[in-house]
């Protein structure tokens, strides 16, 4: 037939049938691809999930129940997934960073196969990237030295440095993108840890539970949440007013005893809680470093109390909390809404430094920070809270006025 290669028809004919059957234009083409052609180009599971809870854009990450980075045979960071939520399991248990998490399973998810390459004559792992699967699996990649150039690829066309790698029990091997290893093997473990406390949107708070040595205050948001978020108070500015309708729930219960509380007190306890950061995420090694040197040459401690996990707590307070603050959130859409509880214990006080103790979301590590929450929640009660407008109505809701 007449024409050119992309509408040549195929003709095939079966074993020794005399009978020839005439196909579509390329398949002749789609049957003499090399055989790399049809094997799994990604490395390890991913799936779309939004950028920010800010942004539509939509980008690949890892989507498995853990991950585990090493570098010349040492293990470097563990991260686990419960549920939806990541955090740090190696070489202690903390929260993660949003940021730092989200460039590290980007850049796992982001391991691909550019190229199967021969089996190199000398290859030696001096990386690894393990990943445990959602069925539980466990799928290793030992990955060689970098390679300096490589294939020019992405939208501009730039060079990609690569290494050669390949699957643990296995003899194919591959070149991988190395351009992302910075976010993969982080240089500074402290760009995993997040510096801030408990995080959420003041906005996203139903209620409030001020655990005291005299009793629980306990705070709710009587208002349902907004479809729009809370616009932010630029410099120099005073705040809005407040959009919420916070309610002092009676001690012993009773729906009828609810009083009305002050919403710029709730507000501005939220907005601390909020932007609270750590000034020192390893208060309570550094204390327990202290207790064990200043124990040196003491022979009556048999078993060393400096030993203990619980000395830190105790030094700082935290085995007998000055407060605990427990806030039940609602996270994501209005018509699916996540449900999160956050908590904060707060411990020691040093008032000559303006320093404070805490622990957060019942991670292991001390905090300290400084002490602007003492003031607004320490030595409390739930008179301090409560409404101090006689009359708080809205200009809009008055019909007369004598």
């Amino acid at each position: 037939t007449e024409g050119g290669r992309f509408d040549r028809a195929t003709l095939v004919r079966v074993g020794e049938a005399t009978e020839v059957q005439r196909f579509a234009p390329g398949l002749l083409a789609l049957l003499d691809r090399p055989a790399d052609f049809y094997q799994q180009r990604r490395i390890f599971p991913s799936r779309r999930e939004l950028k920010d809870d800010t942004n539509t854009a939509r980008v690949e990450r890892l989507d498995a129940r853990g991950i585990t980075v090493s570098e010349k045979g040492e293990q470097r960071v563990g991260l686990s997934r419960l549920l939806d939520t990541w955090e740090m399991s190696y070489p202690l248990r903390d929260a993660l960073d949003p940021r730092g998490r989200d460039l590290l399973l980007e850049a796992a998810a982001d391991l691909w196969v550019e190229k199967f390459v021969d089996a190199p004559a000398d290859f030696r792992v001096e990386r690894s990237v393990s990943v445990t699967r959602t069925d539980g699996s466990t799928l290793t990649l030992e990955i060689g030295p970098t390679q300096v150039g490589g294939e020019k690829g992405g939208d501009k066309g730039e060079t990609r440095p690569r290494a050669v790698a390949r699957l643990a029990g296995q003899s194919r091997y591959f070149e991988v993108a190395t351009d992302k290893f910075n976010d993969l093997f982080p240089n500074v473990l402290d760009t995993l840890r997040d510096a801030q406390l408990v995080r959420f949107r003041p906005e996203e708070v139903r209620s409030l539970t001020i655990d005291l040595p005299t009793g629980p205050i306990t705070l709710t948001n009587a208002k349902p949440r907004a479809r729009e978020a809370t616009p932010e108070t630029p410099p120099g500015m005073p705040p809005p007013p407040s959009t919420a309708d916070w309610r002092l729930s009676d001690p012993k219960g009773d729906p009828k005893g609810e009083l009305k509380a002050d919403n710029a007190a709730v507000d501005r306890l939220l907005t601390t809680l909020s932007t609270l950061a750590t000034l020192e995420r390893d208060a309570g090694l550094r204390v327990q470093v202290g207790a064990a040197i200043g124990a040196i040459g003491i022979p009556s401690l048999a078993t060393p109390w400096f030993a203990s996990p619980r000395v830190p707590g105790e030094l700082l307070g935290l085995d007998k909390p000055a407060a605990t603050l427990t806030l039940q959130i609602e996270e994501g859409p209005l018509e699916s809404p996540r449900k999160q509880t956050r908590t904060l214990v707060l411990g020691r006080h040093r008032a000559e430094a303006g320093k404070l103790y805490a622990t957060s979301n019942g991670f292991p590590r001390i905090n300290e920070v400084g002490d602007e929450l003492v003031a607004q929640v320490v030595g409390k009660k739930a008179l301090d809270f409560r409404g101090k407008k006689l009359l708080d109505l809205s200009p809009e809701s008055l019909a007369t006025l004598r």
